[in-house]
């Protein structure tokens, strides 16, 4: 025998062949997409490009993250070039930010500010549009502290500059790659596609690297997350 919730107690995206009770279900608004992602990995906003190209091949270099949800897929050489770093490296320590705004309300132009119609948070979206060629969806700052991080409603740090065997280079910081906390992913069940590496106290194998789905046991074994692009939660369509 089936058994089925009351149509006011579940939820599902996107499902359209829903009542007056789940409107919403049907709608693929920026708030519902996002939400999905977001439920999906822990962190709220991170860094998809695992590794940096090579200096010839910035100018055709993609670099992807995401804020809250939301994919975005930029020029690397022309984000260099927004703060002049196309063909110098600036000090160690400088870090270049992205972040948005959500539009959470609605003024028609004839009424004041103080008349704002709220608009359901189902329906808010990233403020910013494109004008005069620039999009101004997504605003890039150099080294923010972090009253000027506040002016956003969601940011994410993309790159900064490390000193590497002497000399500054960019780097994509690794607390930028992670979209997991460890509490969720648990031995012996691995997600698929990514793989955790385990330092066994045994002497014939003092690191073991599992992947797949299959899961063995060992004696006290120290869990490392592998942070990086490993697993991809949201590929866009191209």
């Amino acid at each position: 025998m089936a058994y089925y919730l009351n149509s006011t107690k579940i939820f599902g995206f996107p499902i359209t062949r829903r009542t007056y009770e789940s409107a919403n279900a049907k709608q693929l608004t920026e708030s519902n997409l996002t939400t999905l992602v977001n439920n999906i990995v822990d962190a709220d906003s991170f860094v998809i490009t695992k590794e940096l190209p090579s200096t010839e091949d910035e100018n055709s270099f993609n670099f992807e993250f995401n804020i809250h949800g939301y994919y975005f897929k930029i020029n690397y050489c022309s984000l260099l070039k927004l703060f002049n770093y196309e063909n110098n490296t600036p000090s160690a320590g400088t870090s270049i930010y992205a972040g948005i705004s959500l539009a959470k309300q609605y003024q028609p132009e004839d009424k004041p500010e103080e008349q704002q119609i709220p608009v359901p948070k189902s329906f808010w979206e990233v403020a910013g549009q494109d004008v005069d060629s620039e999009y101004k969806g997504v605003e890039f700052v150099l080294n923010p502290d972090s009253e000027a991080l506040n002016v956003f409603d969601y940011t994410i740090k993309l790159i900064e500059v490390s000193n590497v065997g002497g000399s500054n280079t960019w780097i994509i910081p690794e607390t930028s790659l992670i979209k997991y906390n460890i509490s969720s992913i648990e031995l012996p069940t691995i997600i698929d596609g990514g793989f955790v590496e385990i330092e066994s106290s045994t002497e014939q194998s003092s690191d073991t690297q599992i992947s797949g789905t299959t899961g063995i046991s060992t004696s006290e074994p120290t869990i490392t997350p592998i942070g990086g692009d490993d697993i991809n939660p949201y590929v866009p369509a191209e």
